[in-house]
């Protein structure tokens, strides 16, 4: 019990972080494991944009995501990329996450080959209410992905799940 309480201590409050590249932006989701008997991780996103763009970043409220959500994120991305090799103008619905932290859309694209893509990406993270009377406000932005850094962002995901899984083990 001490040794597990221990290991729980030395991983309070770890942060694992997730990156997508685009063209214009990068996503970055800041992942804070605090409570492992919990089935969400506290998160904040950070869009932070191409410096030749002059944008400010642009930083979510604290949001909570499951396990959930990153499996079907990831399942969004990948079904996304195969509908793309069929059909280049294949737009999928909008993916929001269960908490409604961030919202992301897949548009069309191109397929250059088996090995290599490139679709329009649509990103939004949500940065609070101005009052609680009010819906919460989006802020996003779209630009184009290679396969390859949407596969990048999917393995971190899948790192992230599996990090959790092997710590809720411990408990």
């Amino acid at each position: 019990m001490a040794l597990i309480q221990e290991h729980n201590k030395k991983r309070e409050n770890m942060i694992k972080n997730c990156r997508l590249q685009t063209d214009g932006y990068q996503v970055l989701l800041d992942f804070e494991f605090t409570d492992l008997t919990s089935e969400y991780i506290d998160s904040i996103i950070e869009l932070n944009f191409n410096k030749k763009l002059s944008m400010p970043c642009i930083r979510s409220v604290k949001t909570y995501v499951s396990k959930e959500d990153l499996q079907l994120l990831i399942q969004y991305l990948e079904n996304h990329i195969n509908q793309l090799k069929k059909n280049k103008e294949h737009e999928s619905l909008a993916f929001v996450s269960g908490e409604l932290g961030f919202q992301v859309t897949a548009l069309s694209g191109f397929v250059e080959s088996s090995e290599y893509c490139e679709f329009s990406l649509l990103f939004m993270v949500n940065v609070g209410k101005p009052n609680e009377e009010i819906s919460s406000t989006y802020i996003g932005a779209e630009s184009m992905v290679t396969l390859d850094n949407v596969q990048d962002f999917i393995c971190s995901l899948k790192s992230v799940i599996s990090e959790l899984e092997k710590m809720k083990q411990l408990i």
